[in-house]
């Protein structure tokens, strides 16, 4: 079997040998490098959000919810019984005054079956929600967005509890 004859190199103008591999090699480990960049961007990106968190330990939350929590005292709150339990309201109004926020209203809920007590809140009002939660010994989860209540009906609240059973 008989094998070709290694190329003879090549030589350039200044007389050294030319390799065209090196530079291939060259600009094929430049783009690897690039894309490796771009791949450790993206899953860095993918894996690290569900795990952002501010200071408050609470998941990263888009831009229009992100907005200041504002002071307790500021942050006027509508009391409503969803249970049916009679004073059930009046009881969660006295715990969420000595919390310092202001209780603008206390009443009942449109409907008297709410399993869980939840805390509504209107349109950037989120960050508060989630802290009257907190301050409820309540999980984060149960701050949600307002939901069978207009906003009309709030009375300037920026929250309604809604004390499920």
């Amino acid at each position: 079997m008989d094998f070709p004859a290694p190329a003879s190199p090549r030589f350039d103008s200044t007389g050294s040998a030319e390799r065209p591999w090196k530079k291939a090699a060259i600009v094929t480990t430049a783009i690897a490098a690039v894309e490796l960049i771009v791949l450790v961007v993206l899953a860095l990106a993918f894996v690290a959000k569900p795990f952002a968190s501010d200071a408050s330990g609470s998941a990263a939350k888009p831009a229009a919810e992100q907005s200041a929590v504002v002071a307790r005292a500021e942050t006027p709150v509508l009391i409503l019984n969803g249970n049916g339990v009679s004073g059930a309201a009046t009881k969660a109004a006295k715990i969420v005054r000595r919390l310092d926020y202001p209780v603008v209203q206390i009443g009942d809920a449109s409907r008297k079956n709410f399993a869980r007590t939840v805390v509504m809140y209107r349109e950037g009002s989120r960050p508060a929600a989630v802290r009257l939660a907190r301050d409820l010994d309540l999980s984060p989860k149960r701050a949600v967005p307002l939901d069978g209540v207009r906003e009309s009906e709030l009375m300037g609240a920026e929250l309604a509890l809604v004390i499920g059973g």
